[in-house]
C-alpha cells in the first residue's frame, strides 16, 4: 500500500468523524452567532489595548486615571490579549505583581475560553448553555 492510500484512507476517515471540521476548513460561511462572537470579541480587544493606552497617556499628564478594575473587567470579558499587548506595548503596569498575576489569570480564562469556541466553531456542537 503507497504512502497515497493512507492520506485518502485517513481523509476518509476524518470525513467519517468529524465532517463539520472538514466543512468548516474548507471555507464555509460563518454562522450569523458566529460571527457576532467573533466581532465582539476582536472589539474586545481592540477597546481593553485603547483603555491601557489612554490610560498610560492619562498617567503621564497628570489627568484623571481608569481604574485599575476597569482595565481588568474589560481583560476578563474578553480583551485579555489585547490588554496583555497594551501592557507591553505602553510599558503599563508591568510593575505592579498584583496586577500582572491578575492579568495572567484573566488571559488564562480568556485562552480556555477561545479554545472552548474554536472546538465548538469547528466541530459544530453548538454553543451549549444558550441552546445555540
Amino acid at each position: 500500500m503507497g504512502r497515497g492510500a493512507k492520506v485518502s484512507g485517513y481523509n476518509e476517515l476524518a470525513k467519517g468523524y468529524y465532517p463539520n471540521v472538514i466543512a468548516r476548513c474548507k471555507g464555509e460561511p460563518m454562522d450569523l452567532i458566529w460571527q457576532i462572537i467573533f466581532g465582539y470579541l476582536v472589539l474586545m480587544n481592540i477597546v481593553t489595548q485603547w483603555l491601557f493606552g489612554s490610560d498610560k497617556s492619562r498617567a503621564v499628564s497628570g489627568r484623571s486615571r481608569i481604574s485599575e478594575a476597569a482595565l481588568l473587567s474589560a481583560s476578563f470579558l474578553g480583551g485579555a490579549p489585547g490588554g496583555a499587548l497594551g501592557m507591553r506595548l505602553f510599558r503599563h503596569k508591568t510593575r505592579k505583581e498584583g496586577f500582572k498575576l491578575i492579568m495572567t489569570m484573566a488571559i488564562l480564562v480568556n485562552l480556555a475560553a477561545y479554545g472552548r469556541l474554536i472546538y465548538m466553531y469547528l466541530t459544530g456542537t453548538g454553543l451549549g448553555l444558550f441552546g445555540l
